[in-house]
């Protein structure tokens, strides 16, 4: 990884960079929004796309006009589904950026990766690929304008972009131009830190015991700098039962910032998975290394701890890489850049007319992504849109379909209502029990969904929610682990 950035971009990294420059997603942004067009019911009932009600914006010579945005920004994330994951009868995909097509093609070819170039998976992937809805995650920068056709009525969709206040530092897309590099990181997730390697790397293993009924600290550092990656091996007898009710604790400079179900923190709730996402991993099995490639600043201290609620003593495995930086001291105590944080809710029960909120705060900072784990009587829980306020906002900024679609799968993960696990850099649905295998209510699933391109930033609050059912009267049990950045320690 590069030393820490001298100041911080009021947009943020911009194309090829969103990935390409991870280490830089704790500077906080000021001139930038994350918007998003989807086909959700205007009428707060459940006809998000099944009958195109909503899903044209308006009629236009090549077909159905679902977004478009005049001024700059960036086209980050397209989703879709239909016909049970069937996505032939939307027909072509046609995506302008400044006045040129850069994508003109049947949907279908555009999600199997027929174009070439950038549209390759894993930031393109058909409904076999994503358990029911298929995705363009290609970053398209613009400098004047964007335009999204579908030839067809394309059923459910997102199309969720950043909007920024001028065009300085906004390249033009090209989608001829290969990604150099970044298709490797993506499809390297979960197997190694995706940031850029450091000049300086500092590394800190050791063994330690954690008592039962206990809690135990990993590691505490002095100084300033950035760590890089933490990575955790539970050995012993209750190892499974450790990742789902064991908690993982980290304190930046004296202030509590993450306290998460530790499972949860690294991508599954229900235990044991196999997970690779790009910023965080796990294996299927009880005692596998656990593995975070956050970017976690610190200007003084940080300090690692792991809690351990069950009746048997185990041992941790801990290996840490840390960046010393002076420059994320300075960067952190001039509000320029944000603590991470992981904040968890739950498991409780929902309430009825009321979102499951994954955040709900004050202050400046930016949302990255969540873990949620749901159990219920039946899976129509899975009918809830997400819906983000930003800045005190009456209206949502980001208004989706229904909670699988957020995960960027598509009928309750699935094509034939038969659930089929994956697990994806961006976006998986890694592990789902029954009343068979563990699981306290007759269905019990978990799914992750980082949010780097279209990360969510705000300047005074946000609220992020999700229902549960399609009018939040699905009665259900939820947990939550929510990924953020937001300036100062407390």
């Amino acid at each position: 990884m590069p030393a820490a950035p001298a100041s911080a971009s009021a947009k943020g990294p911009v194309g090829w960079d969103v990935y390409r420059r991870l280490d830089l997603l704790p500077l906080l942004r000021e001139e930038e929004r994350t918007r998003q067009f989807s086909s959700y019911d205007r009428t707060g009932l459940n006809d998000d796309g099944s009958n195109g009600t909503y899903s044209c914006r308006r009629r236009v010579a090549d077909g159905c006009l679902i977004a478009e945005r005049d001024g700059p920004g960036q086209l980050e994330s397209i989703w879709f589904t239909r016909d049970l994951g069937d996505l032939a009868g939307t027909g072509r995909l046609r995506v302008r950026v400044d006045g040129r097509e850069v994508v003109d093609a049947p949907l279908t070819d555009v999600l199997r990766g027929r174009l070439g170039g950038p549209f390759a998976f894993p930031f393109v992937a058909d409904s076999d690929r994503s358990s029911g809805g298929g995705y363009v995650k290609v970053p398209m920068p613009f400098r004047r304008s964007m335009r999204v056709t579908t030839q067809r009525n394309p059923g459910y969709y997102h199309v969720t972009y950043r909007a920024f206040g001028d065009r300085r530092g906004v390249p033009r897309f090209h989608p001829r131009r290969p990604a150099d590099g970044v298709l490797a990181t993506l499809r390297a997730g979960g197997t190694a830190d995706p940031k850029p390697r450091s000049r300086r790397l500092t590394r800190v293993r050791r063994t330690v015991r954690v008592p039962a009924g206990g809690r135990k600290v990993l590691a505490t550092l002095r100084g300033a700098g950035l760590v890089t990656a933490l990575r955790l091996r539970l050995r012993g007898p209750a190892s499974e039962e450790l990742l789902r009710r064991s908690r993982l604790q980290i304190s930046f400079d004296g202030g509590r910032t993450v306290h998460a179900p530790l499972g949860e923190f690294f991508g599954s709730g229900l235990g044991p998975a196999r997970v690779r996402a790009l910023m965080f991993a796990m294996g299927p099995e009880p005692d596998d290394w656990l593995s975070s490639w956050w970017p976690m600043p610190y200007a003084e201290s940080v300090s690692i701890a792991v809690t351990n609620p069950t009746r048997a003593a185990s041992r941790a495995d801990v290996v840490l890489a840390v960046a010393p930086s002076r420059s994320w001291a300075r960067l952190l105590r001039s509000g320029e850049a944000g603590y991470f944080r992981a904040t968890a809710r739950g498991p409780a029960p929902t309430r009825r007319g009321r979102d499951w909120k994954f955040l709900e705060e004050r202050g400046r900072g930016t949302f990255v992504g969540v873990t949620q784990t749901m159990r219920g009587a039946k899976a129509d829980y899975l009918e809830g849109d997400e819906r983000v306020y930003v800045d005190g906002s009456a209206r949502p900024q980001l208004h989706g379909t229904g909670t699988e679609d957020f995960y960027e799968g598509g009928w309750y993960f699935t094509r034939s209502f038969i659930s089929a696990p994956f697990t994806l850099p961006l976006n998986g649905f890694p592990k789902e029990a029954d009343g068979s295998s563990g699981c306290p209510m007759p269905t019990c699933k978990t799914a992750y969904r980082l949010m780097l391109g279209d990360a969510v930033p705000f300047r005074s609050s946000i609220r992020f929610g999700i229902e549960h059912g399609p009018s939040n009267d699905v009665d259900a049990v939820y947990s939550s682990t929510a990924y953020w950045y937001r300036e100062g320690p407390s």
